[in-house]
C-alpha cells in the first residue's frame, strides 16, 4: 500500500506535548516536529542530535552548518501558537535549496503545499467559475438568423413561447395531413384494383358473349345442322 500524499494529512501528539513541563516552545518545536511522519530520520538534525549525546556541541545550528545534506530549520516563530519549519539542502556554510515548508500551529502539523500545486488549483478554480459564468450568460442569450443573438427579456420569453406553441400546432397539422394522404393515397389504391377486377371481369363476359354458337359446338365435338347432308353424302 502507497503512503499518503504528506499534504493531505494532519499530526498532533498531544500526549508528547503534556509530558513536557513547559509545553510547546521555540527550544523543543524540532523535537516535536522530529515525531511526525514529515521527519527523515537520516537527517543532519538526527545525526548532529545522536553524536551530541556524547559530545558537547552547545551551538547545535553553528554545527549544522558545517555539514551537507538534508536539515531541517525553524525560519519563522510566533510563540506560543506558530511556528514555520523549512526543510532544505546544504550545499555549504551560505548556500541551501528549500526544499518544503511545514507549520506547527497549536500543536498541528502541516506540510505547505508546493507553488505548481497552489497555481494548478487556483487555474482549475478559475476555469470552473469562468465555465459556469459562460453558461449563465448562455440560458439568457436567444438566437434567431435574423436579429442574431439577443439578451433575453420578458416580451422575447413570451414571442419565444407562442413560437414553440405554433411550431407545435404547425407540426401537429403536418403530422394529421400527412395521415389523410396516406389514407386517401391507400383508398384509391384499393379503389383502383377493384376497378380493374371489376373491367377484368366485364371484358371476360363480353368475350364469351360475342364467341359464335358453331364454333362454340365444334369445340366441343358436336355436328353442326349445317354438316350433315356432306355426311350422308358421304355414306351413300
Amino acid at each position: 500500500m502507497s503512503d499518503p500524499e504528506l499534504t493531505t494529512i494532519v499530526w498532533r501528539h498531544q500526549e508528547w506535548i503534556l509530558q513536557q513541563p513547559n509545553g510547546l516552545n521555540s527550544n523543543n518545536v524540532l523535537d516535536y516536529f522530529s515525531e511526525s511522519p514529515f521527519w527523515e530520520k537520516h537527517c543532519n538534525n538526527a545525526t548532529l542530535k545522536m553524536q551530541t549525546q556524547f559530545n558537547d556541541l552547545k551551538d547545535l545550528m553553528f554545527e549544522l552548518k558545517k555539514m551537507r545534506g538534508i536539515e531541517f530549520q525553524v525560519v519563522h516563530e510566533r510563540p506560543p501558537c506558530l511556528w514555520v519549519i523549512r526543510k532544505q539542502r546544504r550545499w555549504d556554510e551560505s548556500q541551501v535549496t528549500p526544499l518544503a515548508t511545514y507549520y506547527v500551529y497549536k500543536a498541528d502539523v502541516y506540510q505547505a503545499p508546493d507553488l505548481y500545486s497552489i497555481l494548478a488549483n487556483r487555474v482549475l478554480i478559475s476555469l470552473w467559475s469562468l465555465n459556469m459564468a459562460f453558461n449563465a450568460c448562455y440560458e439568457q442569450v436567444d438566437f434567431h438568423p435574423a436579429t442574431g443573438y439577443t439578451w433575453k427579456t420578458a416580451e422575447s420569453q413570451e414571442l419565444k413561447e407562442n413560437d414553440k406553441k405554433k411550431i407545435k400546432v404547425i407540426a401537429q397539422e403536418s403530422k394529421e395531413a400527412t395521415e389523410f394522404r396516406l389514407n386517401t393515397t391507400r383508398a384509391l389504391d384499393a379503389a383502383n384494383s377493384k376497378i380493374a377486377d371489376r373491367r377484368a371481369e366485364a371484358l371476360r363476359i363480353l368475350n364469351e358473349m360475342a364467341t359464335p354458337a358453331g364454333k362454340s359446338a365444334d369445340a366441343d365435338g358436336i355436328s353442326s345442322p349445317h354438316n350433315l347432308p356432306q355426311k350422308r353424302r358421304a355414306a351413300g
